[in-house]
């Protein structure tokens, strides 16, 4: 294991356990991950091996559990010189400054790390930005410091709560901007501070966009990026429409205005060729809303929505085909009023073989305009759409009982929690109450005690990898068993398999597999089987045997389909 890994796994470490201190190995999974470091993700298929392999950072040591049936083991955090730093002098700036550029500022106090204000002046200089430069994939910790200091500033600015710390939510809802803005190469390169901004989609109290900056940082040791300052922008100030910088389940609304939901997509619906937009016995077209929503975040990151020179309309290619003749059917917009948030409203649906003389109108305009906007792609090779069954499936078991574990089967967590009367009590909490937001809590704490018993982590680990062997199984002999689909925010295909726990062979659950650079794959997550549904539809119409609408009955919770996750 190289050094810059080790001094990763370290800094992460230090920040939830003080040097000496010892914590369970679960829970060292847990920390690890939070901060974007997995044993797949340096090589190792397993935690405890990769903990081994780095005794100068960890001391492992082990108890036997109360009930003797197996051993808890523990990681000591060891001592550690910290290096020296070392002063690069930065080269020149290559990149184009944008329009507005943040107004220079005092630097702050702090040098313990490279902290933020609202006006940039970081503790350390920044490496400079080049023209063309690989951003961070993600922003989780081992790419990306986010100091409190810079934190705090967020705080101030988007929530006018200058020492708030933010909430988990909140991260996640700026990952989920940054992930948003890189996916469609929108981060915005400010070339007098050597960094990128993205704006925030939420706005603060005064209808003002928060702007989050990045630098690299030429620390030796520690995250290669971190965010240098924060930048309050006035409305009419933003280089990119907010349609542009807003995370996919609100791309659509923020660029046009489209009337009543449910009318829209029922107008949508008979327009093209007739299928099951909804699940039995849930929300009307919820499968049908989720597909056009993530096609036009997928065409706004390929750059793929007609807009004409003069303004008079813009449209963009559904992949739907039309009743009549199975042409491509369009979505067509006018100029919205200068009231009205969003820049465009929705005219109507047509093509070329559409029988209103309307509809035919904006097709001929469309056409002898800007031609047929192209569709929304998603793979480069058919081998995207095959799983190989030889290669190694690797579960991220951490994220799928700890996060995920809403999403597992009642019968399997009752069955299996049964040792832990902790765990036990909470599934009859869940069961009993009736509000979401109290089931969700729940859910969370459960993830908690399941991670923290070694005992009861075992015993599901153990059944869905038994599971995941049996469906292998099935994947060699009928290939179709695998379904394919894409995730718009990080722009990766993956694919998915279904898992059964009981002898009938019945699916309960998806397991979301990505292939790795080894070849190998990451069983990443899990999904309900209507969470699968929608995934499938973005790419095609679902044609395998255990995938359909038929077969999914209505989810009780409607909400998960928009779980980006």
């Amino acid at each position: 294991m190289t050094d810059e890994a080790k001094n990763q796994v370290y800094q992460i470490l230090v920040e939830e356990c003080p040097p000496g201190g010892s914590i369970p190995m679960t829970r060292v999974g847990e920390i690890l991950r939070e901060g974007g470091v997995t044993p797949q993700s340096l090589g190792y298929g397993k935690l405890k091996k990769m903990l081994e392999d780095m005794p100068d950072v960890v001391k492992l040591s082990s108890k036997t559990t109360e009930s003797g049936l197996g051993q808890v083991w523990y990681a000591t955090l060891q001592p550690r010189k910290s290096k020296k730093k070392k002063n690069k002098a930065p080269a020149p700036v290559q990149a184009p400054a944008p329009a507005e550029s943040p107004a220079p500022a005092q630097a702050p106090a702090s040098a313990e790390a490279p902290a933020a204000a609202e006006t940039p002046a970081p503790a350390e200089t920044p490496a400079p930005v080049e023209a063309v430069e690989e951003l961070p994939a993600t922003m989780d910790r081992d790419e990306i410091f986010f100091p409190v200091a810079a934190q705090k500033h967020v705080s101030a600015f988007l929530l006018n709560q200058p020492e708030a710390a933010l909430s988990r939510e909140l991260l996640e809802e700026i990952q989920e901007n940054y992930l948003a803005c890189r996916s469609r190469n929108g981060l915005v390169p400010d070339a007098a501070h050597n960094s990128y901004g993205f704006p925030l989609e939420r706005r603060n109290a005064t209808g003002n966009l928060v702007w989050i900056y990045i630098s690299r940082s030429t620390r030796e040791d520690g995250a290669p990026w971190y965010v240098s300052f924060i930048k309050e922008e006035a409305e009419g100030e933003s280089q990119e429409p907010a349609y542009k910088t807003c995370r996919p389940s609100s791309a659509l609304r923020k660029f046009a205005y489209l009337g009543n939901g449910e009318a829209f997509l029922r107008d949508l619906a008979e327009h093209v060729q007739e299928e099951e937009w909804s699940f039995e016995g849930g929300k009307p077209y919820a499968i049908l809303h989720r597909y056009i929503t993530y096609t036009f975040y997928r065409l706004v990151c390929q750059d793929k929505i007609c807009i004409a020179d003069d303004g008079s309309f813009a449209a963009f290619n559904t992949g739907l085909q039309s009743r009549r003749l199975g042409e491509d059917v369009f979505a067509y917009f006018t100029p919205s009023g200068d009231n009205e948030r969003s820049p465009w409203r929705f005219s109507c649906f047509c093509s070329t073989d559409s029988g209103d003389q309307g509809e035919r109108w904006c097709y001929k305009k469309m056409f002898s305009t800007k031609g047929e906007p192209e569709p929304a792609t998603y793979f480069t090779h058919m081998s995207d759409l095959l799983l190989d069954p030889d290669c190694n499936v690797q579960l991220s078991s951490d994220h799928i009982f700890h996060d995920n574990c809403n999403r597992l089967p009642m019968d399997l967590l009752k069955k299996e929690c049964s040792i832990n009367p902790e765990a036990m009590e909470l599934l009859e909490q869940i069961e009993a109450t009736g509000s979401e937001r109290q089931r969700e809590s729940l859910f969370e704490r459960l993830g908690d005690v399941i991670c923290n018993d070694f005992d009861l982590y075992a015993l599901l680990n153990e059944r869905l990898d038994s599971a995941l062997k049996r469906t292998l199984k099935r994947v060699r002999r009928n290939w179709k068993l695998a379904v394919p689909c894409f995730f718009p925010t990080r722009n990766v295909m993956s694919m998915m398999l279904p898992i059964a726990f009981k002898p009938t062979g019945d699916p309960e659950l998806v397991l979301v597999c990505e292939r790795t650079r080894s070849g190998d794959y990451l069983g990443q997550t899990i999904l309900t089987l209507p969470m699968a549904y929608v995934d499938a539809r973005l790419l095609c119409r679902p044609g395998s045997e255990w995938l359909n609408t038929q077969r999914i009955l209505r989810s009780d919770d409607d909400w998960d389909l928009d779980d980006e996750d």
